[in-house]
């Protein structure tokens, strides 16, 4: 039986986190100035996020519109995809720290700013992501993590789309766009499919 690491097991999920954070850590820091470092750290910090995010929020739509081995895994570790994109971003909340020390600004709800919203909801859903949690909310758990989905998809379109008004992030915004549209589109059309 052939075990994979990076794919079908249990462990998949964080193993990616991993390597990508540890990948746009790396990237961010080949600055040698410590501001301009912290800074990017945060950044990456927060990409390397994005393309765990989007499997967690389209595992149901890459299965339904394909069932294959590999969409099947996805669905079956759905929940830790979900829990791996908390860990990351539980990464990226210890960067965003990093930064305000290293520019000498204090650990404030202004200065933490909109990113509070998205945070809320990544803690919400990470602690309510068991068999339990979905027994005691009912419904609520479903729109709980609805509602959650949506406002990090939010977080991150409107983001990337701010960025292609700057010449020397345009790339970066343009592919983050789209993939967050794309995914979008894939939802919508498995929805569809399934009601046909």
């Amino acid at each position: 039986m052939k075990f994979d690491f990076f794919h079908d097991n249990i462990f998949a999920p964080f193993l990616w986190v991993i390597l990508l954070q540890t990948i746009a850590i790396s990237l961010a820091n080949l600055s040698g100035d410590v501001q301009q470092s912290a800074l990017y750290t945060t950044r990456w910090s927060a990409r390397a996020g994005f393309p765990i995010f989007l499997i967690a929020f389209g595992a149901g739509a890459f299965y339904k519109l394909s069932k294959n081995k590999m969409s099947a895994s996805l669905i079956r570790y759905r929940r830790q995809w979900g829990l791996a994109f908390a860990f990351s971003h539980a990464i990226h909340f210890i960067f965003i720290l990093y930064f305000l020390q290293v520019n000498d600004r204090p650990i404030s709800i202004e200065n933490l700013g909109a990113g509070l919203i998205p945070y809320s909801f990544i803690l919400l859903m990470a602690l309510t992501s068991n068999t339990m949690s979905m027994h005691l909310l009912g419904r609520n758990w479903q729109r709980l993590h609805w509602i959650g989905s949506y406002t990090i998809w939010f977080g991150y379109a409107s983001s990337y789309f701010g960025k292609m008004i700057d010449i020397k992030t345009l790339w970066i915004g343009l592919i983050g766009t789209l993939l967050s549209f794309a995914i979008i589109g894939l939802r919508i059309i498995a929805k569809y499919k399934l009601k046909a």
